[in-house]
């Protein structure tokens, strides 16, 4: 008898904990397909860069991110291809950090499907571009950090 009531017990928990971590994935998805669902380019952005947890449902891993190495007088692009793990949120200044750092902004789309977003600095050196591409939903598919 005693055995029976722990098994139906150890079941109990077992459904509850998978119970719990369908309702939470279930939850983080459809928050996210709202959010990176948007028709237009900016109004993803600027969700995009003001949430970090945006951000991590809208980047496809692994991201692709190129970044400038200076060793001795000589500029190599490196490339990685990073996963969640290795990077380092937030991926963007959200917009009262660009405007405290008089980083700049500006935008390129094509057809809707592609854009090119590109933060700098004037004068600075400083310029850093991020790639999106939608296809079921917008996602930031690579980074290029061209800052010197």
């Amino acid at each position: 008898m005693l055995k029976n009531s722990l098994k139906k017990c150890f079941y109990l928990i077992v459904f509850v904990c998978l119970l719990n971590i369908w309702h939470a994935q279930t939850a983080q998805g459809h928050s996210a397909s709202i959010d990176c669902q948007a028709k237009n380019f900016w109004d993803f952005f600027n969700q995009f860069s003001e949430k970090v947890e945006i951000q991590k449902a809208c980047t496809c891993f692994p991201l692709d991110k190129i970044e400038l190495i200076i060793e001795k007088e000589d500029l190599s692009p490196k490339i990685a291809r990073l996963t969640i793990e290795q990077v380092h949120f937030p991926l963007i200044l959200n917009k009262d950090n660009r405007l405290k750092q008089q980083i700049r902004l500006k935008t390129e789309t094509k057809n809707n499907k592609k854009a090119k977003v590109i933060l700098y600095k004037p004068d600075t050196g400083y310029q850093i571009i991020y790639r999106f591409v939608k296809k079921k939903k917008w996602q930031l598919v690579k980074i290029e950090d061209w800052s010197v």
